[in-house]
């Protein structure tokens, strides 16, 4: 399991007992006890948008020993003592489900679930957070509710051949009226899978639903919707619903791409051998495997499995060593054939040895968090390939060398603390063999999660906005030490601040005391300095220099505040946090003219110079500003492909209400961000800060521009700000 946010271990120490974020309460230990234990700690996903009538389960992770004996304390409704038998949870494995829920009230479930670890009974009255819309009124409905498109014309789609539509309407017969439109779950193949919903798009204020264009990532298959929709009926208030299994989505493809993994293998002269199952790209519709061919010949009469494509090599002895024969398949299914050539290859040997023993060392003792690489001690057998069977709940990080057998695990990876039995096989032709090793994880002394410096805007919990300081010129030097942490007692620990403004002339004024990590911030030296939002990362090592030493980064944030071109803009909190993969949005500013006068009609949107700086997240994510190389060019490629145009870096389109017409266009949801009008509010999508290595965790500063008189901020000109930060977190559940 990698390793614990800020978010979930400060919800386990009772010291921490003010920090209350996303579905983890605290234990009912004695506050001694409490204090002592910060080796186990479980996490329950939230719930959000299901309505009455949806079947779900979900299962917790767990940092420490296995639990077991899981049992539901009690659950609330909208804060209130609630009976009901629709929330199950699995003594055993700790899964939770949602069974029978069609009458259940709508309104925000909290409930409590307790279980024992080593012993231990812990408890926790907010492990899981639902919230339970209503369905939709009756007389909306989606027409056509089921589409078929062809994957190739999502690919690369034509004029001469659009994409069909779909629109989310009401039938007349009511008064209703439907204010806003959303995607809120999506189902591939019967699974839910709400990564697929940068794939579509439904127009947030006339419903009409479409596939993303030129869409080379979407994969063939069925896909269902549920809609998140805020209706109006005559005499009452507006209110959110959901319209469950509204739409269905057929992606067709003949056959495309078949792959065996191994391609080859090992087969001895009067014994039979078999490939593994292949992997097909194209519909599973009607899809039946046949053999093409056999080269040189098929004389020895090796057979595909017409239902699961596997290639079977008979028992045969007029083979020799030396002998090789490579199979080519044919796979049908009801769009179409296509053959593959030369997809699997057996390779004839006079003897292989069968498998007789496979022993591993066990790993006597590894500190949670350092890398670990343990190869087979011993080996009698030969040709053998070796993986993983029955992984403990929690090391799921641990990765086997089919080829070497050796288990590994990378550097900062940390695995539950406790004593784990990990279970290799070993196959063969001749036949397989399942070993065990044990693995002694024990904690890390070097541990920590968060440390927290707190901010001077009066925002409260401290743990939700970071370090946020706010300064203007003249004002005097402002020294901030550690509010609190979780460092641990008596270890070495060094504290470091590295600068990432986007322009060297911004100076953020501020230094860190290496030994304490007090920050001293200074107010710009000129009082006529341009007002500007800045970012800092805080870099704090446990451990010095051994293995097992834990760094992390924190972000620091001042806002050198002021007038700008004119104006005055400010934000608070000015670094507006939020999860990449769900979205957020800022609160809105105040803004005036420079002398304090009123800014009439006041505009404000993305504009240029979009700077990306990590916190973490995926080594490849390059930090800096957009370019083809940088992270942020995953927003831009991912808006440009859903608008049919080439990428074009120079333009703000991809993170603008103006810029591209977007707003006037409805292509809102395409955007990684943008100002909306009126309120001034930040709005930041989700899925559109994820690449295919995942999710951005580091700080977007990028320049606006404002205007006045209601005139275009972008098209019709207007004077640069750097008035906030989007501050992107995957671990953030607020």
């Amino acid at each position: 399991m990698r390793g614990f946010t800020k978010s979930l271990i400060g919800k386990l120490l009772p010291l921490l007992a003010m920090f209350v974020v996303g579905g983890v309460g605290l234990t009912s230990c004695s506050q001694e006890e409490q204090a002592m234990d910060t080796s186990f700690a479980l996490y329950y996903a939230g719930l959000n948008e299901i309505s009455p009538g949806t079947d779900i389960t979900i299962t917790p992770t767990y940092y420490g020993t296995k639990p077991t004996g899981f049992e539901i304390l009690a659950v609330e409704l909208n804060g209130l003592p609630y009976q009901t038998e629709c929330f199950v949870v699995d003594a055993e494995s700790g899964a939770f489900s949602l069974q029978k829920t069609a009458e259940l009230p709508t309104g925000k479930y909290v409930v409590g679930v307790a279980c024992v670890s080593d012993g231990v009974r812990f408890e926790y009255p907010e492990a899981i957070t639902i919230n339970m819309l209503k369905p939709i009124p009756d007389g909306i409905f989606v027409e056509p509710n089921d589409l078929r498109v062809e994957w190739g014309d999502v690919v690369e789609t034509s004029e001469e051949k659009p994409l069909p539509t779909a629109q989310i309407t009401t039938d007349g017969n009511r008064h209703v009226e439907i204010k806003k439109y959303a995607i809120a779950n999506v189902y591939h193949n019967g699974e839910l899978n709400n990564d697929c919903k940068e794939w579509f798009e439904v127009h947030p204020t006339q419903g009409v639903f479409s596939i993303v264009e030129n869409n080379a990532a979407i994969e063939p298959g069925v896909y269902t919707f549920d809609f998140k929709l805020n209706t109006y009926i005559v005499g009452s208030e507006s209110e959110d619903g959901i319209f469950r299994n509204a739409l269905r989505v057929t992606v067709t493809s003949a056959p495309m791409e078949l792959t065996y993994n191994p391609v080859s293998m090992l087969v001895e002269v009067g014994y039979a051998g078999k490939s593994a199952k292949p992997a097909l790209k194209g519909s599973k519709d009607d899809l039946v495997y046949t053999l093409k061919g056999v080269s040189p010949d098929n004389t020895i009469g090796i057979t595909v499995d017409d239902a699961t494509g596997v290639i079977r090599f008979p028992e045969n002895n007029n083979i020799k060593e030396g002998d090789q024969f490579v199979v080519s398949v044919t796979a049908t299914n009801a769009y179409g054939t296509k053959d593959f050539d030369n997809v699997f290859t057996f390779n004839v040997t006079s003897f292989i040895f069968p498998i007789e023993k496979v022993v591993y060392d066990d790993v006597a003792e590894v500190i949670s968090g350092v890398s670990i690489n343990n190869p087979v001690k011993e080996v009698v057998g030969s040709e053998v390939t070796f993986s993983l069977v029955d992984v403990p709940a929690g090391l799921e990080a641990l990765s086997i060398d089919p080829a070497t057998g050796v288990v590994s695990c990378k550097k900062g990876v940390e695995l539950p603390v406790g004593e784990h039995i990990i279970k290799v096989n070993a196959r063969n032709i001749k036949g397989d063999l399942t070993t065990s090793f044990k693995i002694k994880v024990v904690p890390n002394p070097f541990r920590f999660t968060y440390v927290e410096w707190g901010n001077n805007l009066g925002l409260e919990p401290i743990e939700d906005f970071g370090a946020q300081f706010r300064m203007r010129a003249g004002d005097a030097d402002l020294v901030v030490p550690i509010v609190k942490s979780d460092l641990p007692e008596g270890q070495p620990v060094t504290f470091k601040l590295v600068n990432k403004t986007s322009v060297s002339s911004a100076k953020m004024n501020a230094t860190i005391d290496k030994a304490t990590g007090a920050l001293t911030i200074k107010a710009a030296e000129n009082k006529d300095a341009q007002h500007r939002v800045h970012v800092a990362i805080l870099e704090v090592t446990c451990g010095g220099d051994s293995e097992a030493a834990v760094t992390r980064l924190f972000p620091l944030f001042v806002d050198q505040a002021g007038p700008r071109n004119g104006y005055i803009v400010q934000y608070t909190p000015f670094a507006v946090r939020v999860n990449p993969k769900k979205g957020g949005r800022s609160v809105s500013p105040t803004y005036s003219l420079a002398d304090g006068s009123e800014a009439n009609q006041f505009t404000m949107d993305y504009r240029r110079n979009f700077d990306f700086y990590k916190l973490g997240g995926p080594e490849e994510h390059v930090e800096g500003r957009l370019s083809s190389s940088t992270f942020l060019y995953c927003v831009w490629s991912r808006f440009f492909a859903a608008v049919g145009k080439s990428v074009n870096t120079g333009a703000c389109g991809p993170m603008s209400y103006y810029g591209d017409k977007n707003g006037e266009n409805g292509r809102l949801g395409m955007v990684g961000a943008y100002v909306e009008p009126g309120t001034l509010q930040v709005v930041v999508n989700g899925e559109k800060f994820v690449d295919d290595y995942g999710y951005g965790h580091g700080v977007v500063i990028a320049q606006m521009q404002c205007n006045v008189n209601n005139i275009d901020p972008v098209n019709g000109g207007g004077k640069d700000l750097f008035p906030i930060i989007i501050w992107l977190d995957p671990s953030y559940n607020k």
